[in-house]
């Protein structure tokens, strides 16, 4: 929603502000900071849409770690009852780090207290930081509560840190960051069928927005209506189907049988099982597919029996 078009709203008191990207344990701790302030009623998350880089610098803007989707049922799950996200286009680029203030204050004219992570920038310019917040609180009568890091391992808990382990295919480290495990979620779209002619039918995902892990073939579980199935998932551009095609992520879903068009699906729990290449003819790839199937029953069973 565009910020200069929202209304008055005397309920609201205590306000959470970012970008929470991923919802990772530290944007946790700032969620329970601000709870402790009210309750659900009065409280608000206030978020931005798109990521403020896309607009401010595109060639810099990160890949989300999760859709906009996620992100509301995150924060409905961790106990937010309000969630408001501001349109970030250029005219609210331009607002000033006062004028952004002082027309929270004009909607929100109850606001007691606003909290931030400690490294908060907004305004033109990201002119405004936590000591002009504090600065500005003084005069238009609220609290500032500025929530430090955690830290994992010594190091800060971070967007760009978890960000850095998906790449490396350290999901280990990633859901540790998180605080829940990493997920890829897609609607399923209509492929070229060849998995289907070697006996491994693949549901093919579009409309992913999260980031990719590197190519390659990984074992995973996955969420369909509730259900948890072990998959399959390539990566990659299927080189032994088609010269030069395109990157596309599919996946293989192990016991299920049914039609997935349309159909949302949720990937988590990833195993790095190997590169993607190009074998010498289909029946050495659907050799290849089985020993892959028989790789990931093996590491998740053990730990998750069907």
């Amino acid at each position: 929603m565009s910020f200069f078009a929202l209304r008055e709203n005397v309920q609201i008191e205590n306000i959470a502000i970012g970008v929470f990207d991923g919802l990772h344990l530290g944007h946790q701790k700032i969620l329970q900071t601000l709870l402790s302030q009210g309750n659900s009623e009065n409280c608000l998350v206030l978020s931005f849409d798109p990521h403020p880089l896309v607009i401010i610098s595109p060639e810099q803007a990160p890949p989300m770690l999760i859709s906009l989707a996620q992100k509301k049922t995150l924060l409905h799950l961790y106990g937010i009852s309000h969630v408001l996200f501001i349109q970030f286009d250029q005219r609210f680029r331009q607002l000033t780090a006062e004028a952004f203030l002082t027309g929270l204050k004009q909607i929100f004219p109850r606001l007691k207290t606003i909290v931030v992570g400690e490294d908060f920038r907004f305004g033109w310019h990201a002119e405004g930081n936590v000591n002009f917040l504090k600065e500005m609180g003084k005069k238009l009568k609220f609290e500032t509560l500025v929530v430090p890091p955690l830290t994992f391992n010594g190091e800060p808990i971070a967007s760009t840190r978890i960000r850095k382990a998906i790449i490396e295919r350290n999901f280990g480290l990633a859901s540790e960051l998180i605080g829940r495990s990493y997920r890829i979620e897609g609607v399923v779209t209509t492929g070229q069928g060849a998995g289907k002619e070697i006996g491994f039918p693949t549901a093919n995902l579009k409309d992913v927005v999260q980031l990719l892990p590197p190519s390659g073939v990984y074992g995973c579980q996955v969420e369909y209506k509730k259900e948890i199935f072990l998959g399959v998932v390539n990566h990659g551009r299927r080189p032994t189907i088609q010269e030069e095609g395109k990157l596309v992520i599919e996946v293989h879903l192990l016991n299920f049988k049914g039609n997935l068009y349309g159909e949302k699906l949720s990937l988590f729990n990833f195993l790095f099982l190997r590169e993607e290449k190009k074998f010498d003819s289909l029946y050495a790839l659907k050799s290849q597919i089985e020993k892959d199937i028989q790789r990931t029953k093996e590491f998740f069973l053990p730990k998750f029996p069907q």
